[in-house]
This record gives structure tokens, sequence and C-alpha cells, in this order.
């Protein structure tokens, strides 16, 4: 929907860098109900604080830091460096408590069967793979080297992201595939 819409503001107005700010706000809201819900750590009690201090810090970046009512007003590109550096931080360190949360409570499940596991995949991937890509900007020297290279490798990471939530979507509703007993026992007793 957000990227329906900031290509349509792009399109029609001539600029949507504000969408695209916006979605890296409902990014960490999203996918932080979903870890929400699904971590079971007393850390989790601090979510929403996180989040609202994410979302105020986000807005500071936006519209102080960056100021984008003029980079509207003049057509600039405008970047929220310090937001996308705190996004990626939040979501790579909830998906790593999952998956902490994951190795202290085995489950006699296959990981490659939990829609959930799978999901998890997909976000390590997409947002260390861009955060690696968003370090290593700075050392490029021109804007054609920075596209070719980070355009096919955003592509890669997307692509590779999508397909894993495909699947784990189709894994979902699902009956979990279970592990085997004997291979279950040798990998706990390994």
């Amino acid at each position: 929907m957000m990227t329906i819409l900031g290509e349509a503001c792009g399109k029609l107005l001539g600029y949507n860098i504000a969408v695209w700010q916006t979605v890296d706000i409902l990014d960490v809201w999203f996918i932080g109900t979903v870890y929400y819900h699904v971590l079971r750590f007393r850390l989790r009690r601090y979510f929403l604080l996180s989040g609202v201090l994410y979302t105020a810090f986000a807005l500071v970046d936006m519209f102080v830091i960056n100021d984008l009512w003029n980079g509207i007003k003049n057509e600039l590109v405008t970047v929220n460096n310090y937001t996308l550096v705190v996004k990626h931080l939040l979501l790579i360190s909830l998906i790593l408590l999952y998956f902490e949360q994951s190795l202290r409570h085995l489950r006699n499940v296959a990981l490659e069967r939990d829609p959930v596991f799978i999901i998890s995949v997909a976000l390590l991937i997409f947002h260390a793979g861009t955060f690696v890509l968003f370090l290593v900007r700075t050392s490029l020297t021109s804007l054609w080297e920075y596209n070719s290279m980070t355009i096919p490798l955003l592509t890669t990471l997307n692509l590779v992201m999508y397909v894993l939530l495909a699947y784990a979507f189709w894994l979902t509703g699902r009956e979990p595939q279970t592990v085997p007993q004997a291979a279950h026992s040798q990998s706990v007793h390994s």
C-alpha cells in the first residue's frame, strides 16, 4: 500500500520522500507489533515506550534535522540517515531476540516449516544487508558507483526476502512438521 501511495505521490505531486520516511516509522511499528506477540521476554513491556521514543526521534530527524518542509517546497531530497540507522538496529535486535528465544525454548518442530522463523530469517537478511549497504554508501565516491553497486544488491535482498515471506505465508495454517525423535535427541545431546 505504501509503495503504491509513494509512487502515486511521486507521479502526481512530484515528491514522495515524506511517504518513504513515514514507511520507516510504520515498519518499526508493524514489525515490532509482531515480535511483541511472539517474544516472551521481560523486555517486551518496554516495546510501546521504545516505539514512541523511536517515532519521536524519527519525526525530529524528519522535520528538524532534515527539514522536510524545506525539501518539499524546493523539491530537495532529504535523507533520514539517523532514523535509518536506529530502525535497522532496532529491527535486527528484535529478530536476534527471537532467535535467542527459539534457542532457549527448543521445540520439536522443523524450523524450516515454522512461518515465524522463516519471516525472521527473511527480515534479518533484508535489514542486515540493507544496513551494511547503508554503511558502505559513505565510502563510495560517486552516485554512479553507488547506484551500480547498491541497486542490484538491494534488488537481490528484496527478492530473497519476498520469496521467503511468500514461503512463510504459504506455510501459515499448515500443520507444523515435527523433527524425528532420533534427530532431535542427537541435536540436543551434541
